[in-house]
This record gives C-alpha cells, sequence and structure tokens, in this order.
C-alpha cells in the first residue's frame, strides 16, 4: 500500500503529464488502447466500413421495429451486439490463418494475431469464447428487454419471470 507521501508525489507528476496537444498528436494516440476491438467503446473500428454498418443496423432497426426512446436505445444495443459477434467470426478466422501460417513458419499480423498477443492466459480460443459469451448475453438481454416492452405496448400481459428449483444429488 503507498503510503501518504507515495501517494503526494505521484498526484504530483501525475499534474506533469499532460498528453498531446496538437490535433496531429491526438489523432496519433486515440487508438493506442485499442486491441481486438470487442470492448471498444466506439461503434466501429478503424478498418471496418461505415456504410456496411449502417446498412446492416437500417435492416435489423427494420426487423425489431422500435417505438420510443426506451425501444430504441435496446434496439441499439442488439445492433451493437450483433456487430461485436461479427467481429469474432472475423478474429477467429484470423486466429487460425495465424496459426496456420506459423505452422508453416510465415508471419502474419492480423486481428487473430492481435487478439492471441493480448490475451494473457496464452489461449487465445479460451478467451475469444468468453468475449463470444458476454456479447451474446447482452444481445438475448437487450433482446428480451425489448420484446417485453413491445408486448406491454401492443397492451398484452407481460408474463413474469418463473424460478426452477434445482436438485444436485451427490453421488458419493
Amino acid at each position: 500500500m503507498a503510503t501518504k507521501k507515495q501517494k503526494l508525489a505521484n498526484q504530483q507528476n501525475a499534474l506533469k503529464s499532460t498528453g498531446p496537444k496538437t490535433e496531429e498528436g491526438k489523432t496519433a494516440v486515440r487508438l493506442n488502447a485499442l486491441t481486438h476491438g470487442l470492448t471498444a467503446s466506439g461503434r466501429l473500428l478503424p478498418d471496418e466500413d461505415a456504410e456496411a454498418f449502417d446498412s446492416f443496423a437500417v435492416r435489423v432497426r427494420e426487423h425489431l421495429q422500435p417505438v420510443g426512446d426506451m425501444e430504441d436505445l435496446l434496439a441499439e444495443r442488439v445492433i451493437f451486439c450483433l456487430w461485436r459477434l461479427r467481429r469474432v467470426l472475423v478474429i477467429e478466422v484470423g486466429m487460425l490463418q495465424n496459426s496456420r501460417y506459423h505452422w508453416l513458419n510465415k508471419e502474419d499480423e492480423g486481428i487473430g494475431h492481435a487478439f492471441i498477443t493480448v490475451s494473457e492466459s496464452g489461449d487465445g480460443f479460451s478467451k475469444l469464447a468468453r468475449y463470444e459469451g458476454a456479447i451474446e448475453r447482452g444481445l438475448y438481454k437487450a433482446l428480451h428487454e425489448l420484446q417485453k416492452s413491445q408486448t406491454v405496448r401492443a397492451g398484452s400481459p407481460t408474463v413474469p419471470p418463473f424460478a426452477v428449483e434445482v436438485e444436485i444429488a451427490s453421488q458419493n
């Protein structure tokens, strides 16, 4: 644990670090923390096609038919989750290609390599599966809430969630 003197020194040093001042400098460092893009806050990565995303978003929105701000927000969440799931597939293909290229003693620095590199566990495929699961859970949650909102808006009664009792028997 840091002492009061160390904390004060850290605070004073932090005041000296102001980051880039020019637009060129800010542009140069804005993607420093970007790795694989599965947790990116922006809707698009630099190498993704904005027109393809917009077209995809329009098609999904037409299918979901949100009404009002809340449903629109949930539809946006569904769109972003679906787009990120598409990234998972791109990363997985890149990882497989990367493995194949390394096996053939060739070098490849694609998105799959980037994901393997940032994987602290050393097992990029299991880490990718965890990200995919988290994105899917977010997708299903947003989709469920959107469908529930649309059911209420249509005047239909909603069915409350039900609890299920599970008994686990020991086999000792």
